[in-house]
């Protein structure tokens, strides 16, 4: 089986969101400058770096107010016990903004694939954090895993709205030219 370009690109784009995962969640804010090269790597490899940047933006302070909002209600919470998220949250947040064009576009194209992820592949990730010790969750296990469910429907409806490329003026040229 030969692999095609774009296939290895999604591989990687993968792999690399879930080595940032993992170390974010495991090393705390050490983890963070390796998950920033990243993010400026995919960035920089993209062929329209600024509209990438544009979607990564909104993903993030979708979801870094997302978070912060579970913070405040007591869903999460971490050792550093403030109500806003600590710096490898936001790191996560950042890396997770670079797969929803890539590694996960298909969930654009399906919202039966994003309430599946949803009711599950978003839950389990915070439930497998806290495992993990790199945060907390303030109720049972039912209830938490039920705010990550709706929390998370929410938010890959709202992710799969944002536009991937910025509205291109209408006949610039023609208009410039009757001046």
């Amino acid at each position: 089986m030969e692999y095609q370009p774009d296939t290895v690109k999604l591989i990687v784009n993968a792999l690399a969101f879930n080595a940032c995962w993992f170390g974010l969640v495991l090393l705390g804010n050490v983890a963070v400058p390796f998950a920033l090269m990243w993010v400026a790597l995919h960035i920089t490899l993209q062929q329209e770096p600024w509209q990438e940047l544009r979607y990564i933006a909104a993903v993030l302070a979708i979801g870094v107010v997302s978070d912060s909002l579970l913070v405040t209600t007591g869903v999460l919470t971490f050792e550093t016990s403030t109500l806003w998220l600590p710096g490898w949250m936001i790191a996560l947040w950042l890396s997770f903004s670079t797969t929803l064009n890539h590694s996960l576009s298909v969930l654009r194209r399906s919202r039966l694939l994003r309430a599946g992820v949803a009711l599950t592949g978003a839950p389990s990730s915070y439930l497998l954090g806290s495992r993990l010790g790199g945060v907390e969750l303030g109720f049972s296990l039912p209830v938490t895993f039920a705010i990550f469910s709706v929390t998370w429907f929410i938010l890959l409806e709202v992710f799969s709205w944002i536009p991937l490329q910025r509205p291109s003026p209408i006949n610039t040229t023609q208009n410039h030219k009757q001046r």
